[in-house]
C-alpha cells in the first residue's frame, strides 16, 4: 500500500510541475527495444526465461528550466513477461476459457511462458547537463511506468500430458489488469538542429504489483499414476514481478 501511495503521490506532484512551471515542451517519438522477465518470492518457482519485446509511443517533455523537464506521454508495449517454472504442478490459469480442460492440471516442473501486452502512460523527471559540442547527456529517476492490460497470452513448457504443450491461451482473467512500474535511466542527446534531436538510452524498470492475479489458483500433490490427490493442494499465492531493461531510441521535435 505504501508503494501505490507513493507511486500516485509523485504523479500527482509532477503533473502539477509541468503544468504550472513548464515553459515550454517538445514531442518525442519513440520505439524501444526491451528485454523483460519475471521474478516470484516463491522458492518453487523459479524465473526460467526472458521476453524480447518492444514499445512504441509518444512522449512530450515540459520545460522547468533549460537543465530539468517533466516527461510523459502515451505508448503501447508488446511481449512483456517472462517464463516461471513452477516445481509444484497445479492450477495456475483456473479462470481463463483454455482451449482443453486438461490444461487445469499441470504436473510438476512445467514452465509457464508469459507474453503480454499494455498500454503505458509513463511519467518521469529528467534532468540534462548543458550543451557539449551537438551533446548533452541525461538521467531519468524516477520512472513511473502505469500499464493498463490489452491482451495477456500464455504458453507451456514441459507438459507431460497427452497432446504436449499448449501455446497462445488468452489468460487476461489471470493476470492482473493494471500494471505499475518504477525505475530509472540514463542516455545521451545530439542535436541535428536548434529544435531536433536524437535520443538513445537504457532503463531499468522493476515491477510495484503482482502480475498473476491467483484467484482460484492450487497447488497439487500427486499420486503414482499423476492424478492430483483430493485435498492434498494448497492454494497458489505467490508475487510475480515483471522487471525489464528498456533500450529507448528517439527523436525529439
Amino acid at each position: 500500500m505504501k508503494k501505490i501511495v507513493f507511486a500516485v503521490s509523485f504523479f500527482t506532484i509532477l503533473l502539477q510541475i509541468s503544468v504550472s512551471g513548464q515553459t515550454t515542451f517538445r514531442f518525442v517519438f519513440q520505439t524501444t527495444p526491451t528485454i523483460s522477465w519475471l521474478t516470484t518470492n516463491d522458492q518453487a518457482i523459479k524465473s526460467d526465461g526472458v521476453n524480447a519485446g518492444l514499445k512504441v509511443g509518444m512522449l512530450s517533455e515540459f520545460f522547468i528550466n533549460e537543465n530539468y523537464s517533466i516527461v510523459s506521454g502515451v505508448g503501447l508495449s508488446f511481449n512483456q513477461g517472462g517464463a516461471l517454472q513452477h516445481t509444484q504442478g497445479g492450477n495456475f490459469w483456473p479462470n481463463s476459457e483454455l482451449s482443453d480442460s486438461k490444461y487445469y492440471v499441470l504436473n510438476d516442473d512445467v514452465t509457464l511462458q508469459y507474453h503480454l501486452q499494455y498500454v503505458e502512460i509513463p511519467i518521469s523527471m529528467r534532468m540534462r547537463t548543458k550543451e557539449i559540442g551537438y551533446w548533452r547527456y541525461f538521467a531519468e529517476i524516477p520512472v513511473i511506468e502505469i500499464g493498463v492490460l490489452a491482451q495477456a497470452r500464455g504458453t507451456t513448457e514441459g507438459y507431460t500430458g497427452v497432446g504436449g504443450d499448449t501455446e497462445k491461451e488468452f489468460i487476461n482473467k489471470d493476470v492482473n489488469p493494471l500494471a505499475i512500474n518504477w525505475g530509472f535511466g540514463a542516455g545521451a542527446e545530439y542535436s541535428l538542429t536548434t529544435t531536433t534531436s536524437i535520443i538513445a538510452g537504457i532503463f531499468y524498470r522493476k515491477g510495484i504489483f503482482d502480475v498473476t492475479r491467483n484467484k482460484n489458483a492450487q497447488k497439487f500433490l500427486f499420486d503414482e499414476q499423476g492424478y492430483p490427490i483430493i485435498g492434498e493442494g494448497e492454494a497458489e499465492d505467490s508475487n510475480a514481478l515483471l522487471n525489464g531493461i528498456n533500450f529507448r531510441i528517439a527523436i525529439m521535435f
